[in-house]
């Protein structure tokens, strides 16, 4: 009878201890795995005075310079901090002749290990030229201004008119303007002539520029890539779940040469 009662009381005792909670309980759910957000800001500039094609693109995660993606532009793999490339910590890659990539779609596509894929596309528009340039004699005081009108370009979104004078381009320097809707003409008005207070004429010989672009062409990674920066950032235009920001391409036509007249 007292061996029952004893069974008894630790088989109750044991199935207390059981149910208590514990390291023997059921585990908790596992947290969910971290998410990552992207931002791209790049560029590709087909420079025809260079004979060179460049890309550029910095990209974030989650609000941090990300270093160890692998971007593809087409089929090439972008660097990181390439020390040859004219600007520091960006992914990057450069061809020659600019001709390299022609016209039409080129997929652009970010890798980061097994945690994130996407590809945008970038658009590469034809190249154009400059067709008139006025005054015909390429000669204008320093309180004058220059009318150009060029190619139109297929797959052109914008374009850009430019101005420096002939040693300070690619150092992100000089004039620039976005010409007016789709127009193939536009005016390099005075104010690209003056020095640095903005109201001394600067007399010299000047570069003359015209830009063709889609997308939206990165401002700051373009700065040294370009004759002259371009006037500012357009609004961005990439908008996915986990990737966002802006990219684009910039052809630039074979320059022409203005001289500024001492007033």
């Amino acid at each position: 009878m007292k061996q029952s009662v004893v069974f008894a009381l630790l088989l109750g005792l044991l199935v207390s201890i059981a149910t208590l909670p514990g390291c023997d309980s059921a585990p908790s759910k596992s947290r969910p795995s971290e998410t990552f957000a992207y931002v791209v800001s790049g560029v590709m500039v087909k420079e025809m005075n260079t004979d060179t094609a460049s890309v550029a693109v910095d990209l974030q995660r989650n609000g941090s310079k990300h270093t160890l993606a692998e971007i593809i532009f087409d089929e090439d793999t972008l660097a990181y901090n390439d020390p040859a490339f004219a600007i520091d910590s960006v992914y990057s890659f450069t061809a020659s002749p600019a001709e390299t990539y022609g016209t039409g779609s080129v997929p652009v596509t970010v890798n980061d290990s097994t945690v994130f894929s996407d590809t945008i596309v970038a658009a590469i528009p034809d190249t154009l030229s400059i067709t008139e340039f006025s005054p015909g004699n390429h000669l204008i005081p320093g309180n004058g201004s220059v009318t150009l009108a060029f190619s139109a370009a297929a797959g052109v979104e914008g374009y850009v008119v430019a101005a420096v004078l002939s040693d300070s381009a690619y150092v992100g320097k000089g004039w620039s303007a976005y010409t007016e809707s789709l127009s193939s003409s536009g005016t390099i008005t005075p104010d690209a002539f003056l020095g640095a207070d903005g109201q001394t004429p600067v007399p010299g010989l000047y570069n003359v520029y015209v830009y063709g672009f889609t997308g939206a062409p990165d401002s700051a990674a373009s700065s040294l890539l370009l004759p002259v920066p371009l006037p500012d950032q357009l609004a961005d235009n990439i908008d996915r779940t986990d990737l966002t920001g802006h990219f684009g391409v910039v052809v630039v036509a074979v320059m022409d040469t203005v001289r500024v007249a001492q007033l």
